[in-house]
Formats: structure tokens, sequence, C-alpha cells
């Protein structure tokens, strides 16, 4: 970021004095939480450290288990930033910053089925799991013409949903999905993926007036490759 940020924007951005930063514990790809000692780490907690360093600000995460809860808490001024993947729907209370990764949204079958790639899905007859507003749930929401979607509470629980009521079809992030199939070898990873999701940083709407100062954060951030 560019000099040293005026302390009137910093109290918009940060009101409470401390940066608030949500973490979706639902997306283990951005970030982890360890069972044993509660430690969080991942791409979005080691974004949200090196941020506050810049502001020189005190870190507080704010833990939630979906990225459904996320959003639904952006206007309960909750938290001040979060890391979330950029949908139309959710940009009616978020501004987002470019992306800063793009990760695959991907199906897995039982290995008895007849579906070979992710493009066959949208059928007749065929439903399809997933975890409620997760960012692939409503990106199917907006494109499926055939399928039909049931939704678990949060995406950890998706998995249960699918192979409990033989759901045919499982949808989420590619690499949880490939970490599901290598413990369970009745499934398989479909070929192809049917969406990209590009991950950003997020600010609510009211701090619109800071929101360059995430940008620039983000824009240095690609620059550096701090993100591999």
């Amino acid at each position: 970021m560019n000099g040293k940020i005026d302390q009137t924007l910093l109290q918009i951005l940060a009101p409470k004095g401390y940066l608030r930063v949500a973490i979706n514990l639902g997306n283990a790809v951005l970030a982890q939480k360890d069972s044993q000692s509660g430690t969080l780490s991942g791409i979005s907690v080691n974004l949200a450290k090196k941020l506050a360093r810049e502001l020189n600000l005190e870190v507080k995460f704010v833990e939630y288990e979906a990225a459904g809860k996320v959003v639904e808490s952006s206007q309960k001024d909750e938290w001040d930033i979060a890391f979330l993947a950029i949908d139309p729907l959710r940009e009616t209370t978020i501004f987002f910053t470019q992306p800063y990764k793009i990760i695959e949204g991907a199906y897995v079958v039982r290995k008895t089925s007849s579906l070979k790639h992710a493009n066959e899905v949208d059928q007749k007859g065929i439903q399809i799991a997933v975890g409620q507003n997760a960012a692939y749930d409503l990106y199917l929401t907006r494109h499926l013409k055939e399928a039909s979607i049931l939704r678990a509470p949060t995406t950890a629980q998706a998995p249960d949903l699918f192979l409990e009521q033989n759901i045919e079809v499982l949808a989420g992030i590619k690499g949880p999905l490939i970490d599901l199939v290598n413990k369970n070898s009745k499934l398989r990873v479909l070929d192809g993926i049917f969406m990209e999701i590009k991950q950003a940083m997020a600010l609510p709407l009211k701090s619109h007036e800071v929101k360059y100062i995430v940008d620039e954060f983000i824009d240095d951030i690609i620059k550096s490759e701090f993100i591999n």
C-alpha cells in the first residue's frame, strides 16, 4: 500500500481500533483450524495478519462455519474484512477486491455412476448435494436447467448429506473433493469443472470510502506473489 493511512479512514475500516476478520472455516482450501490447539492457519489467515501489520493494527478473527454465514452477518457490524468468493448476489451487501486466487468447482459421484464429465450433470432427475449459500450453490442455482439441488446447512455437512441420502452428485471445491475421494474408494471426481471460484477480499458496503485500501493491498499481494 502507498504511504500511511489517514486515521479518519482507518477508523472507518476498523472502528473498534483493531481489525476484525471474518474467517470461513467451511473452505478448507483457504482456512483451517487445528482441532487440538484451536490455532487458525491458511491463506486467509496469512493475508489478514499481513494487512493488519501494514495498518499497524491488532487482528481479531471472527469464525464462521460457512460462507453464507459470513454474508448474512455483513450488515451486523460483526467484521471489518472477510475472504469470500465473488458472486453477483453477494455484491448487493458487500464490496469485493479483484480475485487473489481462483479455485475450481467440481463434482464427485460414486464409481457406479454413469456420469463421466461435469458437463453431463445437468440432467432431469439428477440431484446435487451442496452446502447452502456456498459460491457454487449460488452459481448452480442460477445456471442449472434440469438438475435439482439439495442443500446441507454448511459445506462441511454436504458430503454426509450426499452419502447418507444416496444423492447422485456432490458439488464442491475440487481440492477437498479430491481429499474425500482419496479416503473413500467408492467415489470418484468427474472430469472437468463446472465453474471457476474467484476468491477475493471483501468489505461491507458501509466501508465504501476505504475500499481502495484493500484494493491496493491485494494489488501488492498479487504483484509480490505472496500467494503461490
